[in-house]
């Protein structure tokens, strides 16, 4: 293991996770995700790993801290609306942490997908890991969907870093 990488893996002992809502899903099977993969993590990796629900509804919402509380995270009301505002929110609360993870409220984590996130970020020692989100839809969603292709572009990038970040990547990558 090289310096550089050890020096990383010891610095991601705290990592927070937040997931921003309005209240308008279904919050239950995404949180006990996180939750579950978060617990999996402490005690594999002797990491301390918080999961925090950024509730950002008009008048804060029962059904939201009733699925916090139910999954066992953490739930902030995030008062004044605007999804900037609840980034903000996440990133003070975050000051606490050696790292910071976003999740939308309508995206569940595949199996192994928090883990392998923070093997990348040690691994580049990086400052930001993004990943792909796969759609699923169910199996009635209407044809003119075309399997999610209308919701999101397919795209491949490599696993590696990408030189310049701050820079749009080209899809597909040019020849």
């Amino acid at each position: 293991m090289s310096t550089q990488s050890a020096h990383m893996s010891s610095t991601l002992k705290t990592i927070l996770v937040t997931v921003p809502t309005t209240g308008a899903r279904p919050l239950r099977p995404p949180l006990d995700d996180l939750a579950h993969q978060a617990r999996a993590t402490e005690s594999n990796d002797a990491r301390k790993v918080s999961v925090m629900l950024l509730d950002n509804s008009a008048a804060g919402s029962e059904p939201a801290r009733g699925a916090a509380a139910a999954c066992e995270v953490e739930y902030r009301r995030v008062e004044t609306p605007g999804f900037s505002r609840v980034r903000n929110a996440a990133m003070e609360e975050a000051q606490r942490y050696d790292a910071l993870v976003f999740i939308d409220d309508d995206e569940r984590p595949v199996p192994g997908w928090f883990r392998a996130l923070v093997a990348r970020a040690e691994a580049n020692n990086a400052d930001v890991v993004v990943g792909p989100v796969a759609v699923r839809l169910p199996p009635d969603a209407p044809r003119w969907l075309d399997g999610g292709r209308l919701i999101r572009q397919v795209r491949t990038q490599p696993d590696e870093p990408w030189e310049g970040f701050g820079m749009c990547p080209q899809y597909p990558p040019a020849a």
